[in-house]
């Protein structure tokens, strides 16, 4: 019944949820109509996203879709409650995540579930209550339900490359969704995660290729760099990979796009999107041929 997380682009939809203004029902069903005709097979989702609105629109694009040529992941360690949410990793939360966002999606099992922005960076002092709430009851719920068969697979989807290496080591993780730490400006995951992860039999889902933006839209006055105002340094650093663009004619985004790929232990690269537009530009993208010649020069600049 599970899946594996297909090779290639996934549809990242926290944009379906999370951006202003508010997306209608028709456009985001015609972006994820979009992804689907571009060959796009994998789609990522959470409760978070516009409190349930990115997957009410993937529950609805569901409907009308087979649901067997497609991975559909979510993610588990906030309820939603009050309109907001509380953060829950005890076994009994994320049990009652997983039955809410079945409701949400209209379906009866997930291909994957992420454990959801565990760590430091998220929790501060309290991250090692959390991880110790997580460890001893959130991933055995989500292991309960794999081996029922309401899950195929599991992970965590984080932004922070230690949290990794501490889930890794208590955990028999399937994935590791991390965002921003496998880029063209941002490499971190080399020197410890990725070298983790082929040692556990584990697969990264490289998120957030674009680093906020900075690397579709260049060094531009007001680029962001994680979702922050870009440095003097991380500007020049993007000037630098610019300059090598510009010398084989290769888009910018095109390279971050196709960047996180070349390492045979990355199983998939999810940017969010929510128009046709976004859509159809990353899958260009994707598919823009891209010469061995570039990726030496680009790491010889480094």
């Amino acid at each position: 019944m599970s899946k594996k997380v297909p090779r290639g682009l996934g549809f990242g939809a926290a944009p379906l949820g999370n951006a202003q203004p508010a997306i209608s029902q028709k456009d985001a069903l015609a972006a994820l109509e979009s992804a689907h005709a571009n060959g796009i097979r994998y789609f990522d989702t959470a409760p978070l996203y516009g409190r349930g609105r990115s997957e009410s629109f993937i529950g609805e694009f569901l409907a009308s879709e087979s649901r067997n040529d497609l991975v559909l992941s979510t993610k588990a360690g906030r309820l939603l409650r009050g309109g907001g949410f509380i953060y829950d990793y005890s076994f009994d939360g994320v049990m009652r995540s997983i039955d809410e966002s079945l409701e949400r999606l209209r379906v009866e099992y997930l291909d994957l579930v992420y454990m959801h922005d565990i760590g430091e960076q998220t929790h501060g002092n309290d991250h090692r209550r959390v991880m110790t709430e997580a460890i001893d009851g959130g991933f055995k719920a989500l292991a309960r339900l794999k081996d029922e068969g309401v899950i195929g697979a599991l992970g965590i989807g984080v932004n922070e490359t230690a949290v990794c290496m501490e889930a890794l080591a208590a955990v028999d993780l399937d994935y590791v969704m991390l965002a921003g730490r496998y880029t063209l400006l941002d490499r971190s995951a080399e020197q410890d995660v990725l070298p983790a992860l082929k040692r556990h039999g584990a697969k990264l889902v490289s998120a957030a290729p674009f680093n906020s933006g900075i690397l579709v839209k260049g060094a531009v006055p007001g680029a962001r760099f994680d979702y922050q105002v870009a440095s003097s340094e991380t500007m020049r650093r993007v000037r630098d990979i610019e300059h090598v663009c510009d010398g084989f004619g290769v888009p910018l985004a095109a390279a971050a796009l196709q960047f996180p790929l070349r390492h045979a232990d990355v199983d998939c690269v999810v940017t969010g999107m929510r128009t046709v537009s976004q859509v159809e530009a990353s899958s260009d993208w994707l598919r823009t041929p891209i010469p061995e010649a570039f990726w030496v020069a680009l790491d010889s600049a480094r």
